[in-house]
């Protein structure tokens, strides 16, 4: 009987974290009092959905973005403009929330608000940014919160992290500021466009949707375990002399531990194999093609190179690395024709867009940020000079990129800290 009723009441407490957790969604809103140096009070605006809390903290002059995340037991912890750490706990239908603004000790009681007002595109949102052409060469993170009217958020650029603000009008648009730079902002359903003019880059564009929920988080990291599982399957059967289907090989190595979209990691040691292979050290070569292909087994050029190496010594070893480079090469050529968005080259890193204007000796002069299709998909556009052939002739390739943002939103599902 005295383990029937732990049993029960283990139960009743399994069933109860939902409904206590539930307590927690809605729209919060509070001030922090004037405090030390700070002589002025904070209006605070909050909304939890699933454990995932996000809102604003309105000064007189300035507004800032919150990012948290709460537990069932009504105890979690968030961010201010990404650097200033807090805690929250909701206790008696409210919550108590406390941080440090660098200049005073924050505290805020925050109530349910009764009569709330959400505003269409209230909310998480976040985007991606392929690399652009120096200095700007290098993939950057765009997250943002909008309460009513309000949007605020930052840029993560390995260069730079820089703080924006924006007012959103009924109709989804609005104007922006960057730390100098200046824009515009469109919503239009679940999905954002912001453009800017100014700074380290001159012009720019990202394209976002709203921040996965809870649920689709959750959904995100079983997607990325069993794309992790299949590209460890399917590279293990390629390596066995196996038959191997390389566009679903390339699709789930964008989970892989090692996989970026511009994966530097892996140029160096293939650069030192290629010219130690030129020199005809080849047990070099092998050395450091192995870790070239550890950090990116989609590389066709180092399997290649590694099949020449073993020619003579392994040829059984070089015939099956001769069919993982045409494999991933085929693989990659075939997915499209790139002349226009609907028949898009699909790659799933930076280096596969250089194999394709390579392979068709198109020389870049041009290239356009990523772009929103109408059927949703990401695409990027690059124009170049025909090099071999009909020379001078301009060329126009589109580049399914759906690969760079799945596979830097199934990266950041399994970290734990913000870029």
């Amino acid at each position: 009987m005295r383990g029937a009723a732990i049993l029960c009441l283990m139960l009743l407490g399994l069933a109860a974290q939902p409904a206590f957790a539930a307590e927690q969604d809605g729209r919060w809103v509070g001030a922090a009092p004037v405090a030390g140096r700070c002589a002025y009070a904070s209006a605070i605006t909050l909304q939890v959905a699933n454990g995932a809390v996000h809102g604003l903290v309105q000064n007189p002059n300035t507004v800032s973005a919150i990012f948290g995340n709460i537990d069932a037991d009504g105890s979690g912890g968030f961010t201010v403009e990404g650097n200033l750490h807090g805690t929250l706990r909701f206790m008696d239908g409210h919550f108590l929330i406390d941080w440090n603004n660098t200049a005073c000790p924050r505290h805020a009681e925050l109530q349910r608000d009764t009569a709330p007002i959400p505003g269409p595109f209230d909310g998480a949102w976040q985007a991606e940014r392929l690399a652009m052409g120096k200095p700007c060469n290098a993939s950057t993170y765009l997250r943002m919160v909008v309460v009513g009217s309000s949007a605020m958020g930052e840029l993560y650029a390995p260069w730079h992290n820089a703080s924006f603000s924006a007012t959103v009008g009924p109709d989804g648009a609005g104007r922006m500021e960057m730390e100098g730079a200046h824009g515009s902002i469109r919503f239009a359903g679940d999905r954002f466009e912001i453009a800017w003019v100014g700074g380290r880059c001159g012009g720019e564009v990202a394209l976002g949707d709203r921040m996965p929920d809870a649920d689709r988080l959750a959904a995100m990291r079983r997607a990325r375990q069993q794309g992790q599982a299949d590209f460890q399957a399917l590279t293990a059967a390629a390596l066995a002399g196996g038959k191997v289907d390389y566009t679903a090989l390339r699709a789930a190595s964008v989970h892989a531990g090692d996989w970026a979209f511009y994966n530097n990691k892996a140029d160096g040691p293939m650069n030192q194999a290629a010219l130690a292979a030129k020199g005809g050290d080849c047990a070099q070569a092998l050395t450091d093609l192995e870790l070239a292909i550890r950090y990116d087994f989609t590389m066709d050029t180092a399997h290649a190179l590694k099949a020449d190496c073993l020619r003579k010594s392994d040829p059984k070893t070089a015939k099956i690395e001769d069919a993982i480079a045409n494999g991933l090469v085929r693989s990659l050529m075939r997915s499209g024709d790139g002349k226009s968005e609907k028949t898009a080259y699909v790659v799933t890193t930076g280096r596969e867009m250089a194999d394709v204007l390579a392979n068709r000796h198109i020389e870049v002069r041009t290239r356009q940020n990523e772009m929103r299709g109408s059927n949703g998909h990401y695409y990027a556009m690059v124009q170049g000079v025909t090099v071999n052939g009909a020379k001078g002739r301009m060329q126009t390739v589109y580049f399914n990129v759906d690969g760079f943002v799945l596979g830097r939103q199934s990266k950041r599902a399994g970290e734990t800290t913000t870029p």
